[in-house]
């Protein structure tokens, strides 16, 4: 649930309540949006052990005071993230509160919030929606996580060398690969910029082992072969495979040995990078594991 390589995790006013701020920006002093407080308040002293986590745009900054205000927070127990809250104001109701998760979205026929304006309203929204993931929606928010990183493994790279390829005609692409230095200098790449030409052999490179990786993992359905792994709240892993669906369930004790080397492996990585004949960390507790399946018999 959370990504230690994307965002710092800054305490806000009370221990268990955050923000996730972007690695990469620069942001006023997190603070409570004054709409949002009431509601965040009493949830926090409703479920103490659960964790309240601000979200900030990616390109906030800070207001007058200095400060960025935080109006939506994700709700945490455990690992799992289990919904999310907020509050406005609306231009025909004033102050009004909201919630959303899986749960509620599935129920509603328009949107994904839901509204009150009564404040107890919206808790009571909150402890009849809000609990530990099921095990099917656990492996729903782990393959769509792991579906994520994947996909920016195997797309990044491809959508930046469609840029390059724009810029170039496709039939020298294999000839000026394999020629570069003396391709760079002709008379052909006249009006081309530099950026292009300096940034090609990189890309052109990076899109060649995008494309073994992809070559690689994905079966002919166009599911990529292996398990996601995740880890719910009473510290068992959920193994799903994905070619077949087949899921299965093990203490840390009774985890099939080469599940659980390959698994030590990617928890040892960064969130997002393949380590080819292993996997992808997707976030501390979700992975995909490739190369493996439920019924292997080799462990």
């Amino acid at each position: 649930m959370f990504d230690h390589e994307t965002y710092n995790y800054v305490t806000m006013h009370l221990p268990n309540v955050m923000a996730e701020l972007y690695k990469d920006r620069a942001y006023g002093t997190p603070v409570v949006h004054p709409y949002t407080a009431p509601f965040l308040d009493a949830l926090v002293k409703k479920y103490p052990n659960w964790k309240f986590v601000g979200q900030v745009h990616r390109y906030s900054g800070a207001s007058s005071s200095g400060d960025t205000n935080i109006s939506i927070f994700k709700v945490v127990e455990g690992n799992q993230t289990i919904g999310l809250i907020t509050a406005e104001h609306h231009y025909k109701f004033n102050q009004r509160y909201a919630v959303t998760n899986k749960r509620i979205d599935r129920l509603r026929y328009r949107g994904s919030w839901t509204y009150t304006k009564d404040l107890k309203k919206a808790i009571k929204l909150v402890s009849d929606n809000f609990s530990s993931l099921t095990t099917e929606e656990l492996l729903e928010a782990a393959t769509s996580n792991v579906n994520s990183k994947l996909n920016d493994i195997t797309g990044g790279p491809r959508r930046a060398y469609d840029g390059i390829v724009r810029d170039l005609n496709p039939r020298i692409l294999n000839y000026a690969a394999a020629h570069w230095e003396e391709v760079a200098s002709s008379p052909i790449m006249a009006g081309i910029s530099r950026q292009v030409l300096d940034s090609f052999p990189a890309k052109h490179a990076a899109m060649l082992e995008a494309k073994a990786f992809n070559d690689s993992y994905y079966g002919h359905n166009g599911i990529m072969s292996g398990v996601v792994v995740t880890v719910n709240n009473r510290g068992e892993y959920v193994v799903q495979d994905r070619l077949d669906k087949k899921v299965a369930m093990f203490s840390p004790q009774d985890l099939p040995e080469g599940l659980k080397t390959k698994l030590g492996m990617l928890k040892l990585s960064d969130a997002g990078v393949h380590v080819p004949d292993v996997g992808v960390k997707a976030d501390d507790s979700t992975f995909f594991v490739s190369g493996y399946g439920l019924g292997d018999t080799n462990g």
